[in-house]
């Protein structure tokens, strides 16, 4: 799997968020700060918590070990809440 693409793969996956939507906008803040995280921690996040998919199954298809997919899960976190409380501040 080419680690280079992916990213834009699962980014046009998630649903745009007419303006006059219901949806909290929190979970529209969160949604457009994981299309401005790099590739790679993007992807992650993306496969798992768009797609469903857990640590060693993402391991597997990125072709890296599951403790670099959880450092890579643990910066999206990390980067998402610093990110979002920057735009609450």
């Amino acid at each position: 799997m080419r680690i280079d693409i992916v990213p834009q793969v699962l980014l046009e996956a998630v649903p745009q968020i007419p303006e006059d939507s219901d949806y909290p906008v929190e979970y529209i803040d969160v949604i457009n700060q994981v299309k401005k995280l790099p590739p790679r921690i993007a992807t992650v996040c993306m496969m798992y918590y768009h797609l469903g998919l857990n640590e060693k199954e993402i391991a597997a298809e990125l072709k890296v070990s599951i403790t670099r997919i959880s450092q890579l899960k643990s910066k999206a976190i990390m980067m998402l809440k610093k990110n979002i409380k920057g735009l609450t501040d």
